[in-house]
């Protein structure tokens, strides 16, 4: 009781001892982590990916865009011979 435990709280006085080794990592938490971190991985380079399409289409919208432009200005504003 002197070292601070409560007796109210039920199986207070079976903690005796912490150590580094209960704070480590277990071989299945390490697995866990590298899958996790795998997936993270994964995952940023499908962003890339998906970012690097998007800027793609969008170029191809705006060559399509100033092609239907220059179509319109042969139809309307061309000279005729």
């Amino acid at each position: 009781m002197a070292g601070g435990g409560d007796p109210a709280r039920h199986c207070w006085w079976y903690v005796t001892e912490i150590t580094l080794d209960h704070l480590r990592p277990s071989p299945k938490w390490k697995k866990e982590n590298e899958e996790l971190q795998l997936a993270k991985d994964c995952e940023a380079m499908i962003e890339r990916g998906l970012e690097d399409l998007a800027k793609r289409r969008r170029k191809e919208q705006e060559k399509l865009r100033m092609l239907r432009e220059v179509a319109e200005l042969v139809k309307t504003d061309w000279p005729k011979r």
